[in-house]
């Protein structure tokens, strides 16, 4: 699997967490937290070792910076979630999957098309490396 792969393979892994939250009836609240643990280690991962090789890049230097402020704002809303509950729980669980599905569809429409092209293959092998060691040390052992 390339860096692009692994970043996509989370998004999915993500989003059938929603899915996954909105179809449970009982243990949500551990699965949001796996949801937050999820955003959290590929939130870094990508801040750690992919975003600051893209913003080296004229054409993405300006799409890693707004990708990190949405990263920020999921972390706004993960915070909230955690807060809350009931009817706000909703609320904001929505809010935070839309911020976060749309946050994916600029990633993979615009950021990885032009990314996998521009960045070589050797570096993307070293930046997949440091993905998934910033995922993996951003988990709780």
């Amino acid at each position: 699997m390339d860096l692009w792969q692994a970043i996509k393979a989370d998004h999915d892994a993500i989003d059938a967490l929603f899915e996954q939250i909105k179809d449970a009836t009982d243990g949500r609240a551990g699965l949001i937290e796996q949801l937050r643990r999820a955003l959290e280690a590929h939130a870094q991962g990508e801040e750690q070792a992919v975003y600051p090789e893209l913003a080296k890049l004229d054409e993405l230097a300006e799409a890693a910076a707004a990708a990190q402020e949405e990263h920020d704002a999921v972390r706004r809303l993960l915070s909230e979630l955690a807060a809350a509950d009931g009817d706000d729980q909703q609320d904001l669980l929505a809010e935070l999957e839309e911020a976060v599905q749309d946050h994916v569809e600029e990633e993979e429409q615009e950021i990885i098309p032009i990314a996998a092209s521009a960045v070589p293959a050797d570096q993307a092998e070293a930046m997949l490396e440091a993905f998934e060691a910033a995922k993996a040390s951003a988990m709780p052992s």
